[in-house]
């Protein structure tokens, strides 16, 4: 039994399923903390302020990259790389604080590497389209994708779309984006036979993903055919840039 004069215990350690703040943060927990805690639900996800801020930095770290590769890809359309780059901070900032405050569901958001690439290459620069008429069009089907969402019409196509098909789109944009930094580093240039090759200087790495294998493969001397007498026709590339 406790001593009369004994302090009692705070009120955040009165139950022992609630997170207990650990180092500096035990000597600034305040109400605010607690009332961020039951916002959050700590107690209920059981979670606690260090695994929450470990997530957050991973998740930055993860998808920090988009900092740097979704102005290189928009800048080739002709837009400005410092306002495009301002605009990719504050859009995924804001997102995803809205995201966490108002979803209360731990997922960061940012501008897709996908349509930016067609937006920049396709509409832009294939079709001649000004990037500001672009943006326009943009707008609009972020007008469309709302509606569709209040109407649940989304959730629908979201339902009928297969797993299989979110994973290979997600691998498919992950090679494209490893496409992209290679080009941009003048290891992999454009080819009139096999649309891209490595450069003249670039010497690939001994393990590399299945498709460059499958091209060494298609290019050896065994497999090539004869070239064409004609000056006109492109030799292939030397089997020796896949050695």
């Amino acid at each position: 039994m406790a001593s009369p004069g004994a302090q009692a215990p705070p009120a955040w350690t009165a139950s022992p399923f609630a997170p207990q703040p650990r180092g500096m943060l035990s000597y600034c927990y305040s109400p605010m903390l607690k009332k961020l805690e039951s916002y959050f639900e700590f107690a209920r996800l059981g979670t606690s302020w260090r695994t929450e801020i470990l997530a957050g930095v991973t998740t930055f770290l993860t998808m920090a990259y988009i900092v740097l590769v979704n102005p290189a890809i928009l800048a080739a359309a002709g837009m400005p790389l410092a306002a495009v780059t301002a605009a990719t901070c504050l859009s995924a900032g804001f997102a995803s604080i809205l995201m966490g405050i108002v979803a209360r569901y731990p997922i960061a958001l940012a501008p897709g590497m996908g349509l930016n690439a067609y937006f920049a290459y396709a509409v832009c620069i294939k079709l001649h389209v000004p990037w500001q008429t672009a943006l326009g069009a943009v707008f609009l089907s972020g007008i469309l994708f709302l509606a569709f969402t209040a109407a649940g019409i989304r959730q629908m196509i979201l339902r009928a779309i297969p797993h299989e098909l979110y994973a290979a789109v997600a691998s498919g944009i992950g090679l494209f984006i490893a496409l992209i930094g290679f080009r941009n580093a003048g290891l992999v240039v454009a080819d009139a036979n096999t649309c891209s090759t490595w450069a003249a200087s670039a010497t690939p790495p001994p393990c590399w993903p299945s498709s460059a294998c499958s091209s060494w493969w298609l290019w050896k001397p065994e497999k090539s055919a004869a070239p064409s007498s004609s000056a006109s026709s492109p030799s292939p590339p030397s089997p020796g840039c896949w050695a």
